[in-house]
């Protein structure tokens, strides 16, 4: 098995450009000509810094950080690799090259230590939200709400019997609808950015007992460890591994979401 390949960034992102930016649309466009074109000359590190002066502009797509994270990976990079790939997940959960090259360089962190699945029904939860973005959940809530609007209306303005025998269960479904799609659309924002989660970037990473220097090393942390900040005081995050664990790590060696 091996990594997918770059990703092209395509043409409606690029007149997207042209029409946001129409005076500085040139540096964009030519930023990922630049680094689609290093990506293929295998000049990895000069298309990763063409890739993050997209990313810094507020140029976030997940192609470009997916092809960012392919770039890591061609260096080795696995803690930033899995940082773009994660990135691009959030973006866009169902690709599937994406969830194919971060499966496969995240392999040796698993090995090391065991992924605890989350409980099913905030898999469910999360499967559910990531079915459309915050945006297209938006726009769903507000068509319910017209909806719902308009079968009150009816509901109130229209006496007939047979009329309310459709607009009434008409307001029961609406306003549920309404209701789903305004929570789902909260929580894939809420998932959208959460900064709790982070990336082990550097490896044989020291996961302590206590946010000191001198305190005893439970163990090392490889590189592309992802965990859960709960904590901080001073240069150290508490922090909690995907098996559960519950530890230390200095701030220098991990990077937030």
């Amino acid at each position: 098995m091996t990594l997918q390949s770059i990703k092209p960034i395509g043409w409606t992102f690029v007149l997207l450009l042209f029409w946001i930016l129409p005076g500085n649309a040139q540096q964009p466009d030519q930023l990922l000509k630049e680094a689609d074109a290093a990506f293929q000359a295998k000049d990895y590190q000069s298309a990763i810094e063409a890739y993050q002066k997209l990313i810094d502009a507020g140029y976030r797509q997940a192609k470009i950080y997916y092809n960012q994270g392919n770039s890591y990976a061609a260096l080795g990079d696995r803690g930033h690799a899995v940082i773009s790939y994660e990135r691009a997940l959030r973006l866009n959960p169902h690709d599937r090259d994406t969830r194919h090259n971060l499966a496969l360089i995240s392999k040796p962190v698993e090995d090391a230590i065991t992924v605890l699945p989350p409980f099913f029904l905030t898999r469910w939860l999360q499967s559910v939200a990531t079915i459309a973005s915050a945006s297209a959940w938006a726009w769903w809530s507000v068509l319910f709400a017209w909806i719902l609007l308009g079968a009150v209306v009816a509901y109130i303005w229209l006496y007939h019997r047979i009329t309310r025998t459709v607009t009434g269960p008409l307001v029961i479904v609406s306003l549920v609808l309404l209701l789903c799609s305004f929570a789902f659309g909260w929580y894939r924002n809420v998932l959208l950015h959460d900064h709790s989660l982070a990336v082990v970037i550097r490896e044989q990473t020291e996961f302590k007992y206590a946010p000191e220097a001198n305190s005893e090393t439970v163990h090392s942390l490889l590189a592309g460890t992802r965990l859960e900040v709960v904590d901080t005081i001073s240069n150290w995050y508490k922090v909690i591994l995907t098996n559960k664990d519950e530890g230390w790590v200095e701030k220098f060696n991990v990077e937030k979401l």
